[in-house]
């Protein structure tokens, strides 16, 4: 029985998978130095053209021999990181990377825990309300901050983010417990606009910060670098929040409130 359920999960999550992989080959082309470092210079030229109505032509006497290309990033290229040219967006992507990460997996990935042991709701309301959050906030807020990348930047947004979800949090501990309808009601909303907020801003922009800072030859392991500093932040939230929670009750919000205030 596990193994089919597991055969049933490999199935869905490759069909969406292979849809993305359609649309991207459809839609999508390579950065023009990725085809130049394959020895692909008229697909370089070609990308030049189509994306950026560059009048690009290969010269007769180009070179087309492909660029070494390493399998695996070495330690030259983490160094790289941390040199003088890179070591501030390193920097920045590494902290904006960490910081959504505690606050994403300390409330989005704990709203269940926060429906049943803050909210006082019950078990039901556990499983129907993260499924409104992520819906009517998450997904909303992700679609804005998508549409808006293009025009405010990925430091505006993540910024604008991280202020809002710092001002959630801080008045999410000082209401506390809440007590009648309309405090309940507006720690909802306050959840809600955290959600929102944070898929709008620093959600998106933590994952694609790092891809964004670096050039072809090194953004891969500037994006993998990204990630492992992301995945830590998860890790301390998922395993600290729980205890500052059970210690704290409702003041966690407050030790949450630290991971966007770095940033604002």
């Amino acid at each position: 029985l596990v193994q089919l359920l597991w055969k049933q999960q490999q199935w869905r999550a490759a069909v969406p998978a292979l849809v993305v992989l359609l649309v991207r080959h459809r839609y999508m082309d390579e950065s023009a130095p990725w085809a130049a470092r394959q020895g692909d210079l008229e697909r370089a030229a070609q990308i030049l053209r189509n994306s950026f109505s560059v009048d690009a032509v290969v010269a007769p006497d180009a070179d087309t021999t492909p660029a070494s290309v390493r399998p695996k990033a070495s330690v030259r290229d983490y160094a790289r990181l941390f040199s003088p040219q890179y070591r501030r967006r390193t920097t920045l992507a590494g902290i904006v990377g960490a910081c959504q990460s505690v606050q994403y997996y300390a409330i989005g990935f704990a709203l269940p825990v926060i429906i049943v042991t803050f909210l006082e709701l019950g078990t039901l309301s556990s499983i129907v309300g993260p499924l409104i959050f992520n819906f009517a906030f998450g997904v909303t807020g992700g679609f804005l901050g998508a549409y808006l990348t293009g025009r405010l930047g990925s430091w505006k947004l993540s910024t604008t983010g991280f202020s809002v979800t710092l001002t959630a949090l801080i008045v999410l501990g000082i209401v506390g417990q809440p007590q009648g309808t309309w405090k309940l009601g507006a720690v909802g909303l306050l959840l809600g606009l955290f959600v929102f907020f944070h898929a709008g801003g620093p959600g998106a922009q933590g994952m694609t910060m790092a891809t964004l800072s670096y050039p072809t030859s090194l953004r891969g392991t500037g994006s993998g670098f990204g990630q492992a500093v992301l995945r830590i932040g998860s890790t301390i939230s998922l395993l600290v929040f729980p205890v500052l929670s059970d210690a704290f009750g409702t003041g966690v919000y407050f030790f949450v409130a630290l991971a966007p205030g770095l940033l604002t």
